[in-house]
């Protein structure tokens, strides 16, 4: 397959039929271009398996069985949801919007891939639901940034201060051809982090 198939060795396959003690051989040139090959050995070699399961995911649902179920049912939430962001910018006269990427902390690295070993998919399905954050905006087609903000905590045991920085993910969110804005305020609020967070360490 081109987006996460086993790519073909060979442009060409050779097959022999034996009738009789007569042999014939044929020659069958393969459908898949050149390009389309390179394509698929860099995907099936670099894409992750959360990658290829969301691949999936999308393929099936614009398999012809689904596409009046899934597609179309899709295409008519993206409108609504346009139309509502939309009226938000219009409207209310706001200019951008300022909300997290994602609902929980990232995962610690090993945690991922001790996950990827045991197979374990329920991970996964959380992923998907983590996207309820991001998915909107995509679907209305407007212009977002996501930029990390440190958090700084403090926890005293035993007399003892340990700090913690962590970084969370906050996304900012703007009207259509509203780059130039949105890459303001990002740069402005990552400075303001980086400041603040020097200052307490």
């Amino acid at each position: 397959g081109l987006r996460y198939g086993p790519p073909l060795l060979n442009h060409t396959s050779t097959t022999s039929t034996s009738t009789n003690n007569d042999t014939s051989t044929s020659t069958a040139v393969s459908s898949v271009s050149w390009l389309e090959e390179q394509y698929g050995q860099y995907r099936a070699k670099h894409f992750g398996p959360e990658v290829i399961r969301r691949l999936l995911c999308g393929t099936s649902v614009l398999s012809s069985d689904r596409f009046h179920t899934h597609y179309e049912a899709a295409t008519k939430v993206r409108a609504l949801l346009t139309q509502q962001f939309h009226q938000l910018f219009t409207t209310h006269e706001i200019d951008a919007i300022l909300l997290p990427t994602t609902l929980t902390y990232p995962p610690p690295p090993i945690l991922l891939q001790q996950q990827q070993q045991q197979q374990d998919y329920s991970s996964s399905t959380a992923s998907m639901a983590n996207d309820i954050m991001t998915v909107p905006i995509s679907l209305a087609g407007l212009p977002s940034i996501s930029i990390p903000i440190h958090q700084t905590t403090t926890a005293t045991n035993d007399n003892e201060h340990n700090t913690t920085d962590t970084a969370i993910g906050m996304q900012i969110v703007g009207a259509k051809f509203s780059e130039d804005l949105i890459l303001q305020i990002a740069a402005s609020l990552q400075t303001k982090s980086n400041n603040d967070n020097s200052q307490l360490s």
